[in-house]
């Protein structure tokens, strides 16, 4: 397997879905990418299906809400009881965050998969990455 872009190689939505279901590719993105379509409406314009991208987008801010409202607990519990849990909620916040940020690239991974006028438009955007077969690298189209 081998990792190639979208800004050296042009995959069709059809190539993508056959070759994934296949199993020769996974399609992939960088975090900057799903930070930068989480809550966008300008990404919006250019989905088929919008309530797949709005639903990942509610869980998404469903779950920062949660954090931040864990932290300020233990903001809270550090001037009402023991000064210490503020440093818990630092440490937990922390390591929640990475997972929610790879639960939401999950998400848009999978409206990118599910979604033709989306893919598209993030693939001539050139912002997509795809892990694929090497045997596969002669047979896609080269920008």
């Amino acid at each position: 397997m081998k990792i190639i872009y979208s800004n050296e190689f042009d995959i069709s939505y059809s190539e993508m879905r056959k070759y994934h279901e296949e199993g020769y590719l996974q399609l992939g993105m960088d975090n900057i990418t799903a930070k930068e379509m989480t809550n966008n409406p300008n990404i919006l314009q250019f989905a088929d299906n919008k309530s797949i991208l709005k639903a990942s987008w509610r869980a998404h801010n469903f779950w920062v809400y949660a954090e931040l409202a864990g932290l300020g607990y233990t903001v809270y519990l550090s001037f009402t009881s023991a000064w210490w849990w503020f440093l818990i909620g630092i440490v937990a916040i922390s390591f929640l965050q990475g997972i929610l940020n790879k639960s939401n690239e999950q998400n848009l991974l999978d409206a990118l998969l599910n979604d033709k006028g989306l893919y598209e438009a993030m693939n001539s955007a050139k912002r997509l990455s795809f892990n694929v077969d090497e045997s596969l690298l002669d047979k896609l189209a080269r920008r």
